[in-house]
């Protein structure tokens, strides 16, 4: 136990407390002696105001408002609905002098809808947002402001702004305010955060009319950016704004300039860049006033006119080309007599490159002037006749050269095509020799081995074909047999002239190019409609001779199809068939043309196509569409002595089990024959279909028969042949294991000599 010492005080009874106190252990003394009292709940309360949360219902009550607004469900076309909006004005003004950002920024957002509204409260508050909206940007608007809240509140500060320049009117802003503006917005256009809404102050400023030097470099780095700008949607922006400034401002001489750059822009590096000049180039002519094309058209024409030529984008070429068209619109007939005696002289310019162009500017001019262009039709028409004559394209050696002519060729062909649309080409008389020469040349290059030339012939005369009726035709023929001399136009007398022969000799050059190793769908439907307006004519021409011919030809085409069958068996020697085919040849050569014989080499192709290449399906698609519309043109009556000739190449493919057949091409098949079964009827349909049946089962026999007959009396040949079929069995084997298992090699096997068989003494 503890004592406490204490010192002594001088007087009895203190003396004897003291004395107490001395003796009494520490233990016993009181706690508040020691201790601090212990704290109650409560006490004294902060103090609390009811401002002090106040913005946070504030902010809930503008996002309504704004959301009104935003969604339309404020009408503010009623007057009492705008009575109601326009108390809010001084409410929105105070709550954009707010301390609280996020306040703030719904003020402003919700300011953005109610500014578009005519409110009486607006035309007097406009001054005081105006500064509020300046001092907003002096506090907030600074560098490295990219993110947070004080971002939104600058952004929304700006689509204020924007709106305010843009729709009240009333309100004058003064020059000083707007310079202030552009230099914001000169700054923000290089920031991908803030370029939406520089590109939108930037119009309202334009919409104002501001003059200041600052403009002009202001829209020169506009201009950059619509040509060199990261992403499609800023280079359109960048191009609205400088058409606008284009457009509004008074220019003088400066606008030379700026065409100028235009124009430079079509060599630029990037093909998405030189779209955007061409769209630029493209409004130009569209929105201009005519005085001001007039004087600068000579500085679009040449420029637009090589990157038809010259560019490597597709793109690009056919803008140029519109937009040429759209400047040869809006000129007058001297100035566009002006810009075609340049074309001419590009006509008969030395290089080829430059008779292209000035080919295809040619095709522009066709377009746009359409029947007017017959008047240059006599300076042209000697000039095309000669570069299209088929000696020009013989003997071409380089590879370079050859290619230059195939195009040059092309655009001519392209541009008869253009003539025949639009300036009546068939129906022209003069001059005779002329056009007949350019027809004769015409005929001759469907045999061009370049697909683009050929088709572009083909189609030609496709358009020379829907211009005459078979019937029209027929008569014609035979009023030119009784008087040479017609008054018909001269397209329609070179296609009337021998036009037994003339058939004959079209089918041949359209069975040509369906041999093509180029030939797509677009050019086999052009091919296969061509070919069913010569069988209408030829049905015409010679009806009676058909029974005759079914009975001529079946010898030969037995023949072919054998060779063909024994071919795709791997039996036929490459000597036979091209005597075969030379012999076929000099056979249609001598013989009448007739409907048989256009369905009979029609059916040969698709079974050289399915023995050579059975998976390739193009050509039977097209001989098989062309069998179903001859067979609705000739319909029931006429369509009996053809009917086992049209199933024959049906039945083959139907009847045929080789490996990875196409559907499509089958389900063809058998939709015509389903047609054929409705026009005939089903009787006779039968008949003809299991005289097909029997004829092929018989032809089976008979090659069964012919090589087993050949393996006794050519033995060596028979070998060969077992020899080759083996060896094409393996080399399958080894594709479908490597196909299955790439990468595995077999093990060879190891070959004993005779030396190793020999007996060592």
């Amino acid at each position: 136990m503890a004592w406490s010492v204490r010192a002594c005080p001088s007087s009895p009874a203190r003396a004897k407390r003291s004395l107490l106190l001395l003796r009494t252990p520490v233990c016993l003394l009181p706690a508040v002696c020691c201790y601090p009292p212990t704290p109650k709940r409560g006490g004294e309360k902060a103090a609390v105001s009811s401002k002090t949360n106040m913005h946070i219902l504030v902010n809930a009550g503008l996002r309504l408002l704004h959301s009104s607004l935003k969604s339309s469900k404020i009408n503010s076309s009623v007057p009492s609905i705008r009575e109601m909006l326009d108390p809010f004005v001084s409410l929105l003004l105070d709550c954009v002098n707010s301390m609280h950002v996020k306040v703030i920024t719904e003020g402003l957002q919700t300011f953005i809808w109610i500014l578009k509204f005519p409110l009486p409260a607006l035309e007097q508050t406009a001054d005081n947002l105006t500064k509020q909206l300046f001092v907003l940007l002096k506090d907030y608007a600074k560098a490295g402001a990219g993110r947070g809240e004080n971002f939104e509140l600058v952004q929304n500060c700006f689509k204020a702004i924007t709106v305010l320049v843009k729709s009240v009117t009333k309100h004058c802003i003064s020059d000083t305010q707007l310079q202030v503006l552009l230099g914001y917005a000169e700054e923000d256009i290089y920031d991908n955060s803030r370029q939406a809404t520089a590109f939108g102050l930037l119009r309202a400023i334009l919409s104002r009319k501001l003059v200041v030097p600052e403009m002009e470099e202001v829209m020169k780095k506009v201009a950059k950016l619509s040509i060199n700008g990261s992403n499609e949607q800023v280079r359109v922006r960048c191009r609205q704004i400088y058409l606008k400034y284009l457009m509004d401002y008074p220019l003088g001489k400066k606008l030379r300039n700026h065409f100028d750059f235009i124009v430079a822009q079509l060599t630029y590096e990037y093909d998405t860049g030189r779209q955007s000049a061409l769209e630029m180039m493209a409004f130009i002519f569209q929105t201009f006033p005519q005085p001001l094309l007039l004087e600068h058209c000579g500085l679009f024409f040449v420029p637009l006119s090589l990157v038809m030529v010259n560019d490597d984008s597709a793109r690009c070429k056919k803008m140029a080309s519109l937009a040429i068209k759209s400047l040869l619109g809006h000129l007058d007939m001297n100035n566009q007599n002006a810009m075609f005696t340049l074309v001419n002289s590009w006509l008969t310019g030395e290089k080829m490159a430059l008779r292209r162009l000035g080919t295809q500017v040619c095709g522009l001019f066709v377009e746009v002037e359409g029947e007017k262009f017959n008047r240059r039709l006599d300076s042209l028409l000697p000039l095309i006749e000669k570069e299209i004559h088929a000696d020009n394209f013989e003997d071409i050696e380089e590879e370079e050269d050859e290619k230059a002519a195939d195009r040059l060729l092309f655009c001519y062909l392209t541009l008869i095509t253009k003539l025949i649309k639009d300036c009546d080409f068939l129906e022209l008389h003069k001059p005779t020799d002329t056009l007949f020469n350019i027809w004769r040349h015409i005929e001759a290059h469907l045999y061009y081995p370049h697909s683009w030339v050929w088709l572009t012939a083909s189609q030609v005369f496709g358009l020379l074909f829907a211009a005459h009726k078979p019937e029209e035709l027929l008569s014609l023929w035979q009023s030119i047999e009784k008087a040479p001399k017609t008054s018909q136009s001269v397209a329609s007398s070179f296609l009337a002239t021998n036009l037994d022969q003339k058939m004959r000799e079209l089918v041949l050059s359209f069975c040509h190019q369906l041999q093509s190793k180029y030939l797509d769908i677009a050019a086999g439907e052009q091919v296969i409609k061509n070919l069913l307006f010569i069988a209408k004519v030829i049905y015409l021409i010679s009806p009676e001779s058909h029974s005759v011919e079914n009975e001529k030809e079946v010898e030969v085409e037995d023949g072919e199809t054998e060779d063909k069958t024994e071919e795709k068996e791997g039996e036929e020697e490459e000597e036979d068939e091209k005597e075969q085919e030379q012999s076929v040849e000099e056979q249609d050569k001598k013989r009448p043309p007739s409907v048989l014989w256009v369905i009979k080499k029609l059916s040969l192709l698709a079974k050289r196509e399915a023995a050579d290449t059975p998976k390739v399906p193009l050509k039977r698609t097209c001989v098989f569409k062309f069998l179903g519309a001859l067979a609705v043109d000739l319909g029931k009556e006429r369509l009996g002595p053809y009917l086992t000739t049209i199933i024959a190449p049906l039945y083959r493919e139907l009847d045929s089990t080789y490996a990875d057949q196409d559907p499509t091409l089958k389900n063809l098949a058998q939709e015509l024959i389903e047609l054929l079964k409705k026009l005939v009827g089903l009787e006779k349909f039968s008949l003809a279909f299991a005289a097909v049946q029997k004829e092929a089962t018989q032809r089976r026999a008979l090659r069964k028969k012919h090589k087993a007959l050949q393996a006794v009396a050519h033995p060596d040949i028979a070998a060969r042949k077992k020899i080759k079929k083996h060896q094409k069995k393996s080399e399958a084997k080894k594709r479908k294991i490597e196909f299955l298992r790439p990468g595995y090699k077999p093990k060879k096997r190891k070959t004993t000599s005779l030396r190793d068989l020999a007996m060592v003494q």
